[in-house]
């Protein structure tokens, strides 16, 4: 039986079809289940009705009442933010994750997490061998070295096991195969930091207010590494992560604008959206054959384009479709 997939979406964007339908043709999920804002959920149903998803059934689910007897608010009206470069969405987006299977019982275990502004081009398998694999897809130069550094802190005050390394690349590839018996772990020893909160997510995101930040990918690299390090199966930084991008771009930035000026028209309305054919015929022309990269990270926040040049991942500066760095 195909495996399930969830992809947590804060909203629909200009490359949400892309992605989805890169996702379907790529992997074909028994199941596909996006978990988005409840005045997104309709607006989610009604575009998915003209994507391409092959033999994929996809189901849209409210985030606001997700986990069952904690709203959404509820939950999110007791975190101190005091200090964090974050907004609480943000930190709900990783309780989405690491607790698919409580608001989807029916969910395969494993499950993949995918990330809703990665899109697959010269992908990778993610089923081999019997295995289920992910790739290594940051290098471990650049980022913001602090926050790097409390995410380790989270890790080891709280998982209460040593961090998992790799010479080259982080432990955040922004998806994920996620086992029901690690992430039962994970939910323990977290909660039993906090044993007068009524739930692990609770307890999660009070660990906060002491270490300001978590990081979902790597904390469950970690602890799987520890507990199972059968089920942790990924591919070096080498083979799909040194031709991977990542960037800014809402749609008017150079890839957007480039691809919009192809295709004849913009994406000012979601329908006009493009598909994952035409974006692909667009990387096609745009690159060398043997360079095409292996996916491409289109980041939301326009955080991206104010960030310090020195915290910006070596993704972000390889590309030329950054603005930041057609701007030098």
């Amino acid at each position: 039986m195909a495996s399930d997939w969830v992809i947590p979406l804060y909203e629909c964007r200009w490359i949400t079809r892309a992605v989805v339908e890169g996702v379907c043709r790529y992997y074909s999920p028994g199941s596909l289940h996006i978990i988005t804002m409840p005045e997104e959920k309709p607006n989610v149903e009604k575009l998915s009705r003209a994507w391409d998803l092959g033999s994929t059934s996809l189901q849209v689910h409210d985030e606001s009442v997700f986990f069952p007897g904690q709203p959404k608010d509820e939950l999110l009206s007791s975190i101190s933010l005091e200090g964090s470069l974050y907004q609480p969405g943000w930190f709900y987006q990783q309780l989405l994750k690491l607790g698919a299977f409580e608001g989807i019982p029916s969910l395969s275990d494993p499950y993949m997490v995918w990330d809703s502004d990665l899109l697959p081009l010269d992908t990778w398998p993610a089923e081999k061998d019997g295995g289920y694999y992910f790739s290594l897809l940051q290098h471990i130069d650049g980022g913001n070295p602090e926050i790097v550094s409390k995410w380790e802190s989270w890790i080891e005050d709280f998982l209460k096991v040593p961090v998992i390394t790799d010479p080259v690349s982080t432990f955040i590839p922004h998806h994920m195969w996620f086992f029901r018996d690690v992430l039962q772990e994970l939910h323990s020893r977290v909660h039993s930091a906090f044993p007068d909160e009524p739930t692990w997510q609770s307890a999660m995101l009070r660990s906060v207010a002491t270490h300001e930040t978590f990081a979902e990918y790597w904390s469950y690299s970690s602890l799987a590494n520890r507990l199972r390090p059968d089920s942790l199966n990924y591919y070096p930084y080498a083979m799909f992560g040194e031709t991977t991008e990542r960037f800014f771009d809402d749609g008017t930035q150079p890839f957007g604008q480039g691809l919009a000026a192809s295709l004849g028209r913009s994406f000012d309305e979601l329908e006009a959206a493009p598909c994952y054919e035409e974006i692909l015929a667009f990387v096609r022309h745009a690159y060398d054959p043997d360079r095409i990269p292996s996916s491409i990270a289109f980041e939301a926040n326009p955080r991206h384009l104010k960030k310090d040049e020195s915290t910006l991942h070596v993704e972000e500066t390889r590309s030329h479709w950054n603005s930041r760095m057609t701007q030098r």
